[in-house]
């Protein structure tokens, strides 16, 4: 029994230095500081790849990749907003740039077919039917757009879709393709990064996301931010992007602290917030939580104000139409009148509600 242990141990032995015998060998062979690649990325740099990962929190929260594609200098970036999840249009912006400078934008409304739209891509964008009612068809306005993919580099974040698009709306109206000379995409080729994230890293402003003209944009400056940064690995944090169309339940409801509020327009009010702000939604929220209103998701009886952003709810201007006619008194701001009525109440000494509130009061009610 003993001396079987003792082979089995010297056998164990004799291979471990065999193993590393070789690995030595292995190691003259292809020193460390050799690279090697693997696909697109060297050995090292997909190391450092997975090393960065483990470091950051749950392992996969970044994009990971090499800027190795060489774009066009002069190109057209597009994105297309869709009305029904068949991939009928109802939006497109283009940015034109030659030679690394935007030249030209240009935005349109599309009216989709019977002018429908599917819920959830409403949610989305925010585009509904009272938007598009009166915009021209993707075929009454092809002879305007045409020319602007004409013998153009056509560039968009996730081409897949956007190339599927066009495609859809020309078979749809029975048009012919643009002669393109290039269809490239600052997405898939990047390890499927998101727009949002990548505008965040590189700085660039995205304005109003899901809107066609300001994605088309952010689109068009990441090809420039590509070029800055070609040859290098970068790690751009996954970022989720905060929808603009919800708000955290700490800013809903009354303050805790009402009565010590100082008075002033929307003490005591109820407001419902709609469309897309050029301030996050939940900064406007909170402040005007602060100022003693109630903030809600949904019109009713009860509402005040409706502060009306950009695209609002057509289920919801609607509403506001219906209570109006039952009598309801509804105040409806845009962005512009809501900021010009809080500098107003910046400007208000506490516990004071001047005169000329009343005379704004009356100026906005209908």
């Amino acid at each position: 029994m003993y001396a079987l242990l003792i082979i089995v141990f010297i056998a164990g032995v004799v291979f471990l230095l065999w193993v590393s015998k070789n690995s030595g060998a292995n190691a003259k062979e292809k020193p460390d500081d050799a690279p090697r690649e693997i696909g697109q990325v060297t050995v090292r740099e997909f190391e450092e790849k997975i090393s960065y990962k483990k470091r950051s929190e749950g392992a996969v929260l970044d994009y990971s990749f090499k800027i190795d594609s060489v774009f066009p200098n002069s190109y057209t970036a597009i994105d297309f907003e869709t009305a029904t999840v068949d991939g009928m249009a109802c939006q497109l912006g283009l940015v034109q740039v030659e030679d690394g400078q935007i030249v030209l934008e240009r935005e349109f409304l599309i009216k989709p077919p019977e002018n429908r739209y599917d819920e959830w891509n409403t949610r989305v964008h925010g585009i509904g039917p009272d938007q598009t009612v009166g915009a021209a068809t993707f075929s009454e306005l092809w002879p305007e757009l045409r020319p602007l993919f004409e013998d153009r580099h056509i560039v968009a974040h996730n081409m897949a879709f956007d190339k599927s698009v066009l495609e859809k709306n020309l078979a749809y109206y029975g048009l012919s393709e643009p002669k393109v000379l290039s269809y490239e995409c600052t997405c898939a080729p990047f390890d499927s990064v998101s727009l949002y994230s990548a505008a965040r890293f590189f700085g660039i402003e995205l304005g109003r996301h899901h809107d066609a003209l300001s994605d088309a944009r952010a689109c068009a400056l990441l090809v420039l931010e590509y070029g800055k940064h070609f040859g290098e690995v970068v790690h751009i944090p996954k970022l989720k992007e905060k929808s603009q169309r919800s708000i955290d339940k700490k800013n809903r409801g009354w303050a805790e602290d009402l009565q010590s509020i100082p008075d002033n327009f929307f003490k005591g009010k109820t407001v419902v917030i709609t469309g897309t702000l050029e301030r996050e939604r939940d900064e406007v929220a909170e402040e005007l939580k602060s100022l003693g209103a109630r903030v809600v998701s949904s019109i009713s009886r009860k509402t005040s104000i409706v502060i009306a952003g950009y695209n609002p709810g057509p289920t919801k201007m609607q509403k506001i139409e219906e209570l109006r006619q039952a009598g309801v008194d509804i105040v409806v701001l845009g962005e512009d009148e809501l900021q010009k009525k809080l500098e107003h109440v910046a400007g208000t000494k506490p516990g004071q509600k001047s005169a000329n509130f009343v005379c704004f009061e009356k100026m906005d009610r209908p």
